[in-house]
């Protein structure tokens, strides 16, 4: 079937099955596209799966890859799990015995795959990933990548740290973590031997991120926000109390009819068609959209968006109507606006990546989810015509969260998954050289060069003092010219950088601000540089947070 995309030169040559477009391998365009020819004989996919071969509009404009095409029929998005059963029963979903990996399993050498595979990551694909290790009760980190803008470094590792350290323990355990907004597990996964014809093996990576895709078979870990991150979350269980409160204070009838979205509006293509649709005219009355500046670590988006001032994350329990628009990945407040008791309505695209908890919320009975930006206004207009509706949906979303989603079953669900995880391994789990023990907190900030809080005072942690596996001799100091590669390395230059179109002169105000902003990262680049490299001591979002003593 041919696509619109596809130029008509392309039909007339290679026929109506060249316009399949694919995103991999450079083959998303009309200049590149995949077919089936010139690979048969070549390769053996298996039944499921078909031969695919990309290619230029002429054979002399570039070279051929052939590979496997994607599974025909993808992994359908989790959503087996019931809310009754609560967070700690969805570990199935990911790895329970009917699922991918509880009827493959996993192998050592799949886990050493998912970590070849992150460690050849750029700085956009995986600024900070980990190895981790449970052997006799004791957890084991090695760190992979840990660069400047992973800011959050040890919030998933407190996490487990809680699992591992609970009196009901964990099995031994061996997974590779990567932190990223999306769900950066590659669809493919395919392995091909060196003989000819090439066998592909179209294993997948056991990869544990922080949300997954509908297809892929990635092990979901929740992220940072839930033990928080500086001054900007406060940890899930603080959060939990102010949000729960807030919204039992405001009812339902004294609420506005707006539907109210707070945050960057510059943060992804999402934010941006939202921006567009709050300035048309059908929004008035509709939409009380405001456009606060980003606090995450991205120099170019503090300067590009963000004109109102940031309002406490509880001012939106006085609406009926909350919006949960992505941005360049998911977006993690979806709960805590469900909190509230308002009708949260979820923008949802196709393929997007969710939370770990996202199979307990029943479309239409927790919260309502749209496919896109511009079903946002004929979601509140139905609503607004049955306002019973609105305010049941809003009360079952609450009580959701209130139930299942506390910080302590968070934790249960960690150290279920870890144990469910635990199950499906193949191998005994081998403890190499190159592994720090980690015990406390204060082990997790030295392990990632943050600070050492003690009342007061800040002291700067280096890479000496952890009690590494045999044989490291200590943590390695950066390499000089690493080509961004973990801690200290070089930065490779952006994609695309030297060859961008000229864009319109800024403002004076604009590049006064860009000046001041670009001056103050510097500066703070040149004293990490000074210190340890890519340290983030005192830096703000570096003392570890007290945290939830009742998850502990």
């Amino acid at each position: 079937m041919a696509s619109e995309a596809c130029a008509p030169l392309l039909v007339e040559q290679w026929g109506p099955r060249a316009c399949v477009l694919n995103e991999s391998y450079g083959c998303a365009s009309p200049e590149r596209m995949w077919t089936d020819a010139g690979c048969a004989g070549r390769f053996h996919c298996g039944a499921s799966r078909a031969l695919r071969r990309c290619v230029a509009p002429h054979p002399a404009a570039g070279r051929a890859f052939c590979s496997c095409s994607p599974p025909r029929t993808p992994p359908p998005p989790p959503r087996g799990a019931t809310s009754a059963r609560g967070v700690e029963q969805l570990p199935h979903v990911y790895v329970g015995a009917a699922g991918h990996w509880g009827v493959r399993g996993v192998f050592a050498t799949d886990v050493a795959r998912a970590e070849r595979w992150v460690s050849a990551q750029s700085r956009y694909v995986a600024p900070g990933a980990f190895r981790a290790k449970v052997v006799n009760g004791s957890l084991w980190v090695k760190l992979i990548h840990a660069r400047r803008q992973w800011m959050e470094r040890t919030n998933v590792l407190r996490l487990v740290l809680m699992a591992v350290s609970a009196r009901e323990g964990v099995a031994e355990a061996d997974f590779t973590y990567v932190h990223n907004d999306e769900d950066p597990n590659p669809v493919r996964g395919a392995e091909c031997g060196a003989a000819w014809p090439r066998h592909c093996d179209d294993t997948k990576l056991p990869l544990f991120t922080n949300a997954r895709g509908n297809a892929t078979f990635s092990i979901p870990l929740p992220d940072f926000s839930w033990v928080g991150w500086g001054t900007s979350a406060p940890p899930w269980c603080t959060l939990h109390a102010t949000m729960a409160a807030a919204g039992a204070a405001r009812p339902w009838a004294e609420r506005s009819a707006l539907g109210y979205f707070s945050g960057g509006l510059g943060s992804g293509h999402q934010r941006s068609q939202l921006k567009a649709l709050a300035n048309r005219s059908e929004a008035v009355g509709l939409l009380r959209v405001r456009d606060v500046s980003p606090r995450f670590y991205t120099l170019a988006n503090s300067v590009k968006s963000g004109r109102d001032a940031p309002e406490p994350l509880s001012a939106a329990c006085g609406y009926k109507y909350l919006l949960s628009v992505p941005g360049f990945g998911y977006s993690n407040r979806l709960k805590a606006l469900l909190l509230c008791g308002a009708v949260v309505i979820h923008v949802e695209p196709y393929r997007s990546a969710q939370e770990f908890f996202r199979p307990m919320l029943v479309p239409g009975r927790h919260f309502v989810v749209v496919g896109s930006v511009r079903e946002i206004l004929p979601a509140i207009r139905k609503l607004r015509a049955n306002d019973t509706l609105a305010q049941r949906i809003g009360r079952a979303g609450r009580r959701l969260v209130l139930t299942h989603l506390t910080m302590n079953h968070t934790v249960k669900y960690v150290r279920a998954l870890l144990s469910a995880y635990s199950r499906v391994l193949r191998n005994p789990v081998v403890l190499e050289p190159g592994y720090a023990r980690i015990r406390t907190a204060a082990d997790l900030a030295r392990l990632t060069r943050l600070c050492e809080c003690t009342g007061h005072s800040k002291v700067c942690a280096g890479p000496e003092g952890l009690l590494f596996s045999p044989g490291t001799g200590g943590a390695s100091p950066p390499v000089e010219g690493e080509r961004d590669r973990g801690l200290g390395g070089e930065h490779r230059a952006a994609p695309g950088r030297g060859m961008r179109e000229e864009r319109p002169r800024r403002s004076a105000a604009d590049q006064a601000r860009k000046d001041r902003a670009k001056a103050e990262w510097l500066r703070r680049e040149a004293l990490l540089s000074e210190s340890h490299g890519s340290s983030h001591c005192c830096s703000g979002y570096d003392c570890p947070l007290d945290i939830c003593p009742e998850a502990v």
